[in-house]
């Protein structure tokens, strides 16, 4: 009977030790979580923003000032807790958004990683502004 008594508190330790890793796992997988869907959200609204400057018949100011507007509407949408301003690049060819934010862990403090930073860039080629060459040959 002595010895039933110590192999039932070795065996309460252990569950409690295997009780707090499995916890501190997913805890740690809701920041992931949070840190992915975020990322997600970021490269939505940067592409919906790059395709939408990328239409014919703008100049590289209107380009911009699309761009932008696209992006603050499409992305305070679904995340506006984070002020982000994306880098806008326009080329005769292409253009491009990049962005980075810092994000606040929730769980992953309690391991000393109190924030962690995510990035995101998207290009998108400007369509074509010259008429289509017709294949049709005239007489």
């Amino acid at each position: 009977m002595r010895g039933f008594g110590l192999r039932s508190a070795g065996a309460s330790v252990l569950f409690m030790v295997g009780v707090i890793v499995f916890l501190s796992a997913i805890a740690t997988s809701f920041d992931f979580a949070r840190g992915i869907i975020t990322r997600m959200q970021l490269h939505n609204a940067m592409d919906a923003a790059a395709r939408a400057a990328a239409e014919q018949g703008l100049s590289e100011a209107e380009r911009e000032i699309r761009a932008h507007s696209v992006f603050d509407h499409k992305y305070r949408a679904v995340a506006g807790r984070w002020h982000v301003h994306p880098r806008i690049d326009v080329t005769e060819r292409s253009i491009s958004l990049s962005a980075g934010l810092t994000i606040a862990t929730a769980f992953m403090g309690l391991a000393g990683i109190h924030e962690f930073a995510i990035a995101e860039s998207v290009t998108v080629p400007i369509r074509n502004s010259s008429p289509p060459r017709s294949s049709a040959r005239e007489f």
